[in-house]
């Protein structure tokens, strides 16, 4: 099935292409300017943020006043309100674009391990990646200790913490209204909602704790030094996956009895982040970090009746510890935060932590683009490489047009591929260095086709969009400059 070319965006930086296949963003190069950001169409769409060219497509009316900056850092993407408003999880905090005088090696905090980078081709899925930040850790738990140092002297930041309690029967459960349903003998269409409901199960699920804890907006707790700091941090380390954007932060503290009970949350960006500013491992007990494992995810593929499984084969625990350990995950993933326990109410004893999203992806240029910029200096960071991405565009462009076709197949998730480019300006790699892809389950078109010793052919639209990618940036070539350099492009497919 073809595609059509959907009116777009006035004055959207960018092309906006439609697609029958469910909605594919692909992310490259700069986020549009207040005057040229609008609000996404309600039809299946697939953008390609152009980081050199522009193109202006009429029909589509400009969102009215879609921002409202707070800081250097913070955009709103809401209506103008009150400053005294409080900040809404709706804002982001954004770094400009530009090019940094660091490759993503040589910088601090960025991802390090295993899934850092691996070959795009052989790339699996990550369900989390792990940094610390140490300095900063450090730096958030003292002004935290500070506050709570003399609990008899009042301090108006610890009074503005909100304690957060909500049951399962506080926001309405699904069980019961599978329930209802079938009392009113109405059709039901998913397998969840045919369960055969235990008597008494509803209700016991509605006494179920769902969130317990303390909460605050982190700029109304922290100094305005160490807010910027932690912005300046997250911001390097988010760049390092090509997100230059996080929501406005919390911080959360969890004491005797806290928890957060399964759920998954709403689309506020690609990647979920949780910083830890707990001090001493002997201070509580449970406050780990709880994701699905990938492969309950997907329980019943591959079944084995043989094998049982234990929690250690379901559930991942990521401890808080230690100070300044930085996690950032796929949200769309089960996750919660186990009990604490043995603290009592004490919060000089708590789990805090610091939580957002990573939003906003672009196109990231490191090194030594710009012939006045080497890759060694402290030079300021440049403007971003009008060359090398005007190449990039181009290239870019029939892959795009080639994922919207709907010929490799769906897949849902976010990919950031960073090459590394030579001082003489050939890609030396194409690696994954974070890559959340699973395949649409609603696409799945099982066997497409038979080998020579007539076996069955799988689909398998993951590693062939993977592997679409790499054939078209793996031979690039941008000309000769004065260090090696690198470029991280991302690819939100929703």
């Amino acid at each position: 099935m073809q595609n059509s070319i959907d009116p777009g965006y006035a004055n959207y930086q960018g092309l906006l292409l439609a697609s029958w296949f469910g909605p594919l963003i692909l992310c490259l190069g700069i986020i549009p300017t207040a005057d040229a950001f609008v609000s996404s169409p309600a039809s299946s769409t697939l953008h390609l943020l152009s980081s050199a060219s522009s193109a202006t497509i009429d029909n589509f009316p400009l969102r009215e006043q879609p921002f409202r900056r707070r800081t250097q850092y913070c955009t709103l993407r809401q209506s103008v309100a009150d400053d005294n408003e409080d900040v809404s999880n709706d804002a982001v905090l954004k770094e400009e674009q530009a090019v940094s005088s660091e490759l993503p090696s040589q910088a601090s905090g960025f991802w390090t391990g295993p899934e850092s980078a691996r070959p795009l081709h052989d790339s699996t899925y990550t369900q989390i990646l792990s940094t610390v930040l140490p300095e900063l850790g450090a730096q958030l738990r003292q002004e935290y200790d500070d506050h709570f140092a003399d609990p008899r002297q009042p301090d108006a930041a610890r009074f503005a913490w909100d304690p957060w309690f909500v049951s399962v029967g506080d926001t309405g459960n699904r069980l019961e209204a599978a329930e209802e349903k079938e009392e009113e003998g109405e059709g039901v269409d998913s397998d969840e909602e045919k369960l055969l409901l235990v008597p008494g199960e509803v209700d016991a699920g509605k006494k179920q704790t769902q969130y317990s804890l303390k909460r605050i907006q982190t700029s109304q707790f922290f100094s305005s030094d160490s807010y910027d700091l932690l912005v300046d941090e997250l911001m390097v380390v988010g760049r390092s996956v090509g997100l230059h954007a996080i929501t406005p932060p919390w911080t959360s503290m969890y004491t005797d009895g806290d928890q957060q009970n399964w759920h998954t949350d709403a689309p506020h960006g690609p990647l979920a982040f949780v910083l830890s500013v707990c001090a001493d491992e002997g201070d509580f007990e449970g406050g780990e970090t709880m994701l699905l494992q990938p492969q309950i995810l997907d329980f019943w593929k591959g079944f084995d009746s043989s094998n049982g499984l234990e929690c250690g084969n379901i559930v991942r625990h990521i401890p808080p510890f230690p100070l300044g350990r930085c996690i950032a995950f796929d949200p769309r993933v089960p996750h919660g935060v186990n009990r604490v326990t043995g603290n009592g109410p004490n919060p000089k004893r708590a789990r805090v932590v610091v939580h957002g999203w990573f939003n906003e992806p672009q196109t990231t240029w490191f090194g030594a683009w710009n012939d006045n910029v080497d890759d060694s200096s402290d030079a300021e960071d440049e403007e971003i490489p009008e060359d090398a991405a005007i190449l990039l565009d181009q290239v870019l462009q029939p892959l795009v047009s080639t994922l919207a076709s709907g010929e490799i197949g769906r897949v849902v998730g976010y990919l950031a591929v960073r090459m590394d480019v030579t001082p003489e300006g050939s890609v030396e790699d194409v690696s994954a260095v974070c890559d959340t892809l699973r395949a649409d389950p609603e696409d799945f078109r099982g066997v497409i086709g038979y080998d020579e010793a007539d076996r069955p052919v799988m689909e398998d639209a993951v590693a062939d969009v993977r592997l679409s990618i790499f054939e078209t940036l793996k031979d690039l070539y941008f000309g000769p400059a004065k260090g090696e350099r690198a470029v991280i492009v991302p690819f939100d497919f929703e």
